[in-house]
């Protein structure tokens, strides 16, 4: 979390700029990584408890799962890469296999080359089981979100930035992400981070759909 906090000024911005009696609380903390058992059993071990939804993303070949807890932080989204060769977006795997077991080996170029073919798969790369990012949940998000572009924030997905689910239970809205400076073989270069993510929900749990739609804030 402090690495999160440290490296995401937007979510500072939102704090100070907005009321603390816009959000209700922290909705959920979502992360991204190449092994999920890591954070099942870090998860388990300390209260949280793994429903049984799965979502699927094969544009990024990733899936997902979600757990649940009395904590401050009531939800963990954790989505994972499922394995190269599962990916038929990637065009040279044993490129990429090379840069999972070498990742001081990887230069700015590869990146965007892995970027334009998942984006995902390329922030997963540079970040592996760090904060993808931290939700808010608040009350009328459709007024929040034009307070946002008032502030000059920018949206992810500006034509459409809040995605409905199919019961109109969950709303969710999220901002760009910051841009960290990654050391990679050949200079630092800045890249997309973490960001801060909005929910207005009537309903537990979270929606396939909509999931995708803020995947997109990293890109």
């Amino acid at each position: 979390m402090n690495r999160y906090l440290t490296h995401t000024p937007s979510f500072h911005k939102i704090i100070s700029t907005f009321t603390k009696s816009r959000f209700l609380q922290f909705d959920h903390i979502a992360t991204r990584t190449f092994n999920p058992n890591c954070y099942h059993n870090y998860l388990t071990d300390t209260g949280y408890k793994k429903m049984d939804d799965t979502f699927n993303f094969p544009k990024f070949n990733a899936f997902a799962t979600w757990y649940k807890s009395e904590k401050i932080i009531p939800r963990v989204f954790l989505s994972s890469y499922l394995a190269i060769i599962y990916d038929k977006n990637i065009t040279d795997s044993n490129k990429i296999n090379y840069f999972l077991n070498n990742p001081s080996k990887l230069t700015f170029q590869d990146y965007k080359d892995i970027q334009k073919e998942n984006q995902y798969l390329a922030w997963t790369l540079l970040f592996d089981n760090h904060i993808n990012h931290l939700a808010l949940e608040l009350h009328n998000i459709e007024q929040f979100t034009e307070d946002l572009q008032k502030h000059n924030f920018v949206l992810n997905n500006p034509e459409n930035p809040i995605k409905v689910s199919a019961d109109g239970g969950l709303k969710q809205v999220s901002i760009i992400a910051d841009k960290i400076l990654y050391p990679f073989k050949d200079g630092s270069q800045n890249v997309p981070y973490s960001f801060v993510e909005f929910v207005e929900r009537t309903r537990d749990g979270f929606e396939e759909n909509n999931a995708k739609d803020i995947f997109n804030s990293t890109k």
